[in-house]
């Protein structure tokens, strides 16, 4: 068995939007929790099952209401469940 979990955050920022007309405006921090689970059978088989973005944190939009591509490592979805089998 084999079960990974893991965690990618986005630190947020500030950026100067003076010249468009807006201030300052900013980009809130943002962190997405995936799981992965691996079965290894006797028969050399593998099944593969895994949750992106565990917790179904939406894209954090930037200071003019846009996604923040940064921040969601192009998982524009929310939860993402997968699972596979491999023969080997």
């Amino acid at each position: 068995h084999l079960v990974r979990v893991a965690g990618r955050t986005f630190s947020g920022y500030d950026k100067d939007v003076s010249l468009a007309g807006i201030g300052k405006g900013s980009t809130p921090a943002f962190t997405e929790y995936d799981i992965h689970y691996q079965y290894f059978a006797s028969w050399e088989g593998t099944f593969t099952f895994g949750i992106k973005n565990l917790f179904n944190r939406l894209p954090v939009r930037d200071y003019r209401g846009f996604i923040e591509p940064a921040t969601t490592n192009s998982n524009y979805l929310g939860r993402l469940f997968y699972l596979s089998y491999s023969q080997d």
